[in-house]
């Protein structure tokens, strides 16, 4: 259909171009006003057949392809063989008369301007002559009225029988147009919405527009957008500041008046407060000196009901122990005073006794046998006052050195009189607690060991006794003496067995735990000496490596 159209205005702008230009009269030479229109003639015929080859050459590619719809004639195509035929014949024929033409007009002089004198053409062969306007004029008007009359003519007789096939050409090709349309469409949806299509487009417009896409992105954002939002930030962070500093002087003076307010509230509640803590604290003072008192006299009662309960006859036991006590240990002097004296009163007697037998008896010879058992008594009588005056001696002598001070002294010698008895007899008369508690000790390391070593010689005896001074010498033991060393060893060593053997002895008795802490006691003692006597030996090593 718009190929139609177009036709036709073609046709009919030739039509009246050609009317246009055959009508210029004045101001124009033949030259210019026949040539001109044979061109544009020509131009429009050849514009014709051009488009009249394209439309072959189109149809002849749509009947190649596998196409349902479109069905071609043989006559249709010989008409248009025809018509393509007879143009190109025209064009031919136009293509003489369009030189003929130009012959003519070269060969023809130029028309003279009117302003102008007029030429005079010198030939030797041909007389003068003169053309003016009118003469142009005139072979203007014939040339027109013949080629109306002529020209026109032979174009409508050749173009009138081609209106027809002209319009049913049109009409043909505005439907296969129309079908060729629909299929280009469809096909061109169908390549245009494949994935591969799709993504070369993409790639192909991506890579097109990525650099002038950047670039005017670029600029748009540092001519028009940053400035655009440094203006809009620069304002909205001025009107945010002033709207902040508002609201924190509104804020400051309202937690200032919340302050005020809190402050006055909690004034209030501290003397509500504290009037309610003075009445509270009164209340409770009266309470607790009530509880106190009511303590007090529960506390009073109940010491009074204890110490008539229980402290009265431990006091009485501690009292009766401490009299007991004593009394044994005067008991215990006025015994010895009284058995010195006693053996002093003895032996003066005895003495006295011998002086008299001798001063009465007589020598008479049958009183041989008398005379010699006599002396044997007198002799056995003698012994046993000597070992008596020896033992009382030796306790005074002890017990002098103990009531001078000479503490040390009393037991070398009780020690050195190798009388087991006597050293108990001392130590009955010392409490080892006293003794031992002194500081600096008394004693000497060599008088202890001695003392330990005499008191584990016999533990069947006198074990309370022997326990408690055992017990405070191995607490007194000193062992940073090097000298001393070896002995204290041997004497630890033996006192073990001793203890060792009456455990394995006397395993019910109620001293045998008692001797089982010493024994654990010296074993501990003796564990000491030998890792002191490791240490120089570790020492010794270490500084040879």
């Amino acid at each position: 259909m718009d190929l139609n159209d177009r036709d036709d205005d073609s046709t009919a702008d030739e039509e009246d171009l050609l009317h246009s230009r055959v009508k210029r009269r004045s101001g124009r030479s033949p030259n210019s006003s026949q040539i001109p229109l044979n061109v544009d003639a020509l131009h429009a015929i050849r514009e014709l057949t051009h488009q009249l080859n394209q439309h072959r050459s189109h149809v002849t590619n749509l009947s190649s392809e596998p196409i349902s719809q479109t069905t071609y004639q043989p006559a249709y195509d010989e008409k248009l063989e025809r018509c393509c035929q007879r143009l190109e014949q025209l064009t031919s024929k136009v293509d003489r008369l369009i030189n003929l033409e130009q012959t003519v007009v070269t060969s023809r002089p130029s028309r003279p301007s009117p302003s102008t004198a007029p030429i005079d053409i010198i030939t030797t062969n041909e007389p003068e002559l003169t053309l003016t306007d009118a003469h142009y004029d005139r072979l203007e008007t014939i040339l027109i009225e013949k080629i109306q009359t002529y020209v026109q003519a032979a174009m409508k007789s050749v173009f009138e029988p081609y209106r027809d096939l002209k319009d049913n050409l049109h009409k043909e090709l505005a439907a296969k147009l129309l079908a060729t349309d629909t299929v280009i469409k469809q096909t061109i949806t169908q390549i245009f919405r494949s994935k591969t299509m799709i993504d070369s487009l993409s790639n192909a417009v991506a890579n097109a527009i990525q650099t002038t896409m950047i670039t005017s992105y670029r600029d748009t954002f540092n001519q028009i957008v940053i400035p655009s939002f440094e203006k809009a930030a620069t304002n909205m962070f001025q009107q945010t500041n002033d709207v902040f500093k508002r609201g924190t002087k509104e804020y400051l003076q309202e937690m200032i008046e919340y302050g005020r307010q809190q402050q006055r509230s909690l004034i209030q509640q501290r003397e509500q407060m504290m009037t309610e803590i003075r009445k509270e604290s009164t209340q409770l003072l009266k309470e607790f000196e009530k509880k106190n008192q009511e303590l007090i006299n529960m506390l009073q009662n109940e010491i009074t009901q204890y110490m008539t309960t229980n402290l009265t006859p431990l006091i009485r036991e501690m009292i009766q122990s401490i009299i007991r006590d004593e009394i044994t240990n005067i008991l215990r002097e006025l015994l010895v005073t009284q058995k010195n004296e006693i053996n002093t009163l003895i032996v003066q007697h005895l003495r006295q006794q011998q002086q008299q037998q001798q001063r009465t008896i007589t020598p008479k010879p049958q009183s041989a046998v008398s005379q010699a058992t006599t002396p044997v008594a007198t002799v056995a009588s003698s012994n046993l006052t000597n070992k008596t005056l020896t033992t009382d001696i030796k306790q005074q002598t002890a017990l002098k050195f103990v009531h001078s001070g000479q503490l040390n002294q009393a037991f070398e010698y009780v020690l050195s009189a190798s009388d087991l008895n006597l050293v108990l007899y001392l130590c009955e008369n010392i409490r080892p607690s006293e003794l031992f508690s002194m500081q600096p000790c008394p004693l000497q390391i060599p008088v202890i060991l001695s003392l330990i070593q005499q008191l584990a010689a016999d533990l069947n005896t006198h074990q309370e006794l022997k326990y408690s001074y055992l017990y405070e010498a191995l607490i007194c033991l000193d062992l940073s003496h090097p000298n001393v060393r070896d002995y204290l060893y041997n004497v630890l060593i033996d006192l073990n067995k001793k203890l060792y053997a009456y455990i394995q002895t006397n395993p019910t008795t109620t001293m045998t735990k008692r001797f089982q802490l010493l024994y654990m006691a010296s074993q501990g003692l003796v564990q000491k000496i030998l890792q002191q006597r490791a240490t120089p030996i570790n020492q010794i090593l270490s500084s040879s490596k």
